[in-house]
């Protein structure tokens, strides 16, 4: 009897467990601006409810969003999009202690456009994996 009742305990909680978390969807792309790939930004996906991903791009402008240490994509949903300087980028000048090379105005003018939740015009809806969203940072 004490088998069974183990038995049906066991049962009940893995039940319990295995109940539905938030619908994650792959996404993966590239950021643009001006039609050449622009590399090394942190591009945020912030939805209107829960755990926002983040992405950094390559050196092609390529990027692969991050949920959690587990999950790869973002959340169903609407979600504001904006971007940063990677901070994080390894740049051989710093570590020499050197100046960083000042952006491009035209750089500048991406970051102060689209460098914010508050200030990026970029609003979009994630219903499904999407393996080749194009960021187009105009």
């Amino acid at each position: 009897m004490t088998r069974l009742t183990s038995a049906g305990f066991a049962v009940a909680l893995w039940a319990g467990c295995s109940g539905s978390g938030p619908t994650i969807v792959p996404l993966e792309g590239t950021v643009t601006h001006n039609g050449a790939p622009v590399p090394d930004l942190r591009i945020s996906f912030e939805p209107e409810k829960g755990r926002p991903s983040w992405a950094i791009s390559d050196k092609n402008g390529h990027f692969a969003a991050h949920y959690d240490e587990d999950h790869e994509g973002v959340l169903v949903g609407n979600h504001a999009v904006w971007v940063l300087e990677d901070p994080n980028k390894n740049d051989p000048l710093l570590l020499e202690g050197k100046p960083r090379t000042k952006r491009t105005p035209e750089m500048q003018a991406v970051l102060d456009k689209y460098g914010s939740r508050e200030k990026s015009p970029i609003k979009t809806e994630f219903k499904k994996a999407d393996r080749n969203f194009q960021l187009k940072l105009d």
